[in-house]
């Protein structure tokens, strides 16, 4: 009878131990069960710094703009009667991007330009804005405080040469003579004096900026 007793609990013994029938004893040891629990664990997150990149990709983060050509692709159209050609201002190096088609957002500050003659007679016969000569200078037109500069300063040696690329030579030297006597030792309304080697913009427009003091730069 002991022995029948012996036999009926050996055959229970696997599904008491937890062991179905066919499955390794072994597996049921504790360190098998802890490392069986540890693969079932899932894979950790990545660091949330990780992610990001991927995120950004994902949500389609638009790249930093790219910096916008200085020269024009597409030139200012000359109007019929100027004496400026059209295929000289088609060789033009100009500095804007061609974004602008008139000077309202110049004249949000610079509002005594309007009527000057350089900035209107350009617009009108070439269809120039300010940013030709002087870049869209976005940073500039930003700047409320008025300390960033605009993209292009035209220093006094270089003006002539750049309005040389497209209005040709005086065409009368004598009245040039005439105009030069007449202001001998007088300072224009851009607060310059006139003198032999006087550049474009010393005669031509009132083309400067006053300061509150009266002064010009």
């Amino acid at each position: 009878m002991a022995r029948l007793l012996i036999g009926v609990l050996a055959a229970f013994t696997p599904a008491l131990t937890g062991c179905s029938m066919g499955e390794d004893p072994a597996s049921h040891a504790p360190g098998a069960m802890v490392a069986s629990a540890a693969a079932a664990e899932p894979a950790a997150k990545p660091a949330a710094a990780d992610s990001l990149p991927a995120a950004s990709a994902a949500m389609g983060t638009p790249s930093p703009p790219a910096e916008k050509p200085l020269v024009t692709k597409a030139k200012p159209s000359v109007k019929a009667g100027s004496k400026v050609s059209q295929a000289r201002m088609s060789k033009a190096k100009l500095y804007d991007s061609g974004d602008f088609e008139d000077n309202e957002a110049c004249l949000v500050c610079h509002a005594d330009f309007k009527s000057e003659l350089l900035v209107s007679k350009h617009l009108a016969d070439a269809a120039m804005t300010c940013c030709a000569c002087h870049g869209d200078s976005d940073m500039h037109r930003s700047d409320e405080s008025n300390i960033t500069r605009p993209d292009v300063i035209w220093g006094r040696a270089e003006i002539d040469a750049f309005c040389n690329q497209c209005h040709e030579p005086h065409e009368k030297p004598d009245k040039v003579e005439e105009f030069r006597k007449t202001w001998a030792g007088k300072r224009r309304p851009t607060g310059r004096f006139v003198v032999k080697d006087s550049a474009c913009t010393d005669c031509h427009g009132d083309h400067a900026v006053a300061l509150p003091e009266g002064s010009f730069k």
